[in-house]
């Protein structure tokens, strides 16, 4: 197996796309994420216990370790990539996506377009879904009217930068 199908399994357990017993199953049988990682650091992730309630968690939190350690440029694309995908299949809201993704751009990750700081600017005022239960019917109407103008372009730019990210899954 490649080495950025491994880490992409990787990232599928990290935010919860495959189930931890498949994610054991799979560890088991390919023998080439050993050359990946390194011996100690299979051999930790082999040894976890994934039968407890709190085991998907805990190898979650190994696997970011991991990934933020061996691979912390291939972690940052997998971060945006992941904010990207839930923009776009409607897990994550749009203004929530863009404020992340600000983030992570004010903390380095200047691959990602000035656009996407531009929209979070233009969204600034738009509360999060969270909040609008805060929010008189109305007047909450009229600020998410602002997240259908720039709907279009928030989702043609977060395609455009999934593509330059260039993950295989």
């Amino acid at each position: 197996m490649k080495k950025q199908n491994i880490w992409g399994n990787f990232n599928k357990l990290i935010n919860s796309d495959i189930s931890i017993k498949d994610f054991e199953e799979w560890i088991y049988t390919d023998k080439t994420i050993e050359k990946i990682i390194g011996k100690d650091n299979y051999v930790t992730l082999v040894s976890m216990n994934y039968t407890k309630s709190d085991s998907k968690e805990k190898v979650q939190k190994y696997l970011v370790e991991l990934f933020e350690s061996l691979e912390p440029e291939l972690y940052d694309k997998y971060r945006v990539y992941n904010i990207l995908k839930g923009m776009l299949d409607g897990q994550k809201d749009l203004v929530s996506g863009c404020r992340r993704l600000v983030q992570l751009r004010k903390r380095g990750l200047e691959f990602i377009p000035k656009i996407f700081v531009g929209f979070d600017s233009e969204l600034d005022d738009v509360p999060l879904p969270e909040q609008y239960s805060q929010w008189n019917k109305n007047a909450l109407g009229e600020k998410l009217k602002k997240i259908d103008y720039y709907r279009e372009d928030i989702i043609k730019y977060s395609k455009k930068l999934i593509k330059e990210l260039d993950i295989r899954k």
